[in-house]
């Protein structure tokens, strides 16, 4: 369908039937496809398979434009990111904690990603998970340096008695 250079409206015989422009010889613009799915949609599914859905819709044509879904993309890569560095850092310690309360945060953000609870500028919910997290992750470097750091310093001092 031909649209309008000035305002993107449709065309009817060269002439724009919004704004009244006319199309002096100048092949007239096409329209840009629509995407097969929703916006919401797209975002939700972002979170779905995280890294590699993330990418994917980071290299889809018609997505790769919208700031929407671009947002939950790249949101969905560094949330990946974030789960892997987690994983590893609670799995030397509490390997059940990360297996139980990952997946649910997950959850609760894929299901409030597909409702549309999350904007670019509304998404309170995800980063009070994300702030959770960085708050383990905080814990977890202070648990290390404890045991080991402070605990290899221990056996010195039980040596000598």
């Amino acid at each position: 369908m031909a649209v309008c250079r000035n305002c993107g409206a449709p065309l009817e015989q060269g002439v724009c039937a919004r704004c009244g422009a006319t199309q002096n010889g100048s092949p007239p613009v096409e329209s840009p496809e629509s995407p097969a799915i929703s916006d919401n949609i797209a975002s939700a599914m972002c979170y779905v398979l995280l890294l590699v859905t993330g990418i994917l819709f980071l290299l889809l044509e018609p997505y790769k434009r919208n700031r929407r879904v671009r947002f939950h993309a790249f949101q969905s890569i560094f949330v990946n990111v974030a789960i892997i560095v987690l994983w590893v850092a609670i799995s030397l310690f509490a390997r059940s904690l990360a297996l139980l309360l990952s997946p649910l945060f997950l959850l609760v953000c894929l299901l409030r990603t597909y409702a549309g609870h999350f904007t670019s500028k509304q998404h309170l919910g995800f980063e009070f998970a994300a702030w959770y997290w960085h708050f383990v992750d905080v814990v977890w470097l202070f648990l290390f340096a404890c045991i080991y750091v402070w605990g290899a310093g221990a056996e010195h001092v039980a040596a000598a008695h």
